[in-house]
C-alpha cells in the first residue's frame, strides 16, 4: 500500500483536523487530502496554504530507508541542512519549509516515529 493510500485511510487526518508540529510550539490544519497530495494551512495570524504533492509523500520511505534517525530540520529562513527531511521536502514545495507538517502526518499514518527531543528527528517504521 502506498503512502497516500495509508494517509487517506486515517480518519484523524481528515480535512479540518489539526495536528501539532514535532516541537509542540505550533499547530496546523489539514485542508485537503486527495490522491494528488495534501494541502495544509499553517500560521497563527496570517494563514498560509502549503500543498505537498503525492510524489513527495511516496518518495519519503525511500529517502529514509536505511538511514536510522534523520533530522527533521525545518528551517523557515535559509537553507535546510543537507540530508534532513526538510531538504527532501523542499524539493517539492518550491523551497518552502514543510517538514514540521509532513512528519506528524507520517506519524499518524504509522510510517515514521518521531523523536521530539531537540533536535527533532524521524525514523522510518518497520
Amino acid at each position: 500500500m502506498g503512502v497516500m493510500d495509508r494517509i487517506l485511510k486515517v480518519s484523524s487526518l481528515s480535512p479540518g483536523s489539526t495536528l501539532n508540529t514535532p516541537s509542540g510550539r505550533s499547530i496546523f490544519e489539514i485542508e485537503e487530502r486527495t490522491q494528488c497530495g495534501i494541502r495544509v494551512i499553517v500560521g497563527k495570524q496570517k494563514k498560509w496554504r502549503i500543498h505537498i504533492s503525492a510524489e513527495c509523500w511516496e518518495g519519503i520511505p525511500n529517502f529514509l530507508r536505511g538511514r536510522g534517525w534523520v533530522l527533521i530540520g525545518a528551517v523557515h529562513e535559509g537553507n535546510p541542512k543537507p540530508g534532513s527531511l526538510d531538504s527532501y521536502v523542499q524539493r517539492f514545495t518550491h523551497g518552502t519549509s514543510a517538514a514540521s507538517y509532513v512528519a506528524p502526518i507520517l506519524e499518524k499514518a504509522g510510517i515514521v516515529k518521531i523523536d521530539r527531543g531537540r533536535p527533532n528527528k524521524v525514523l522510518l517504521s518497520k
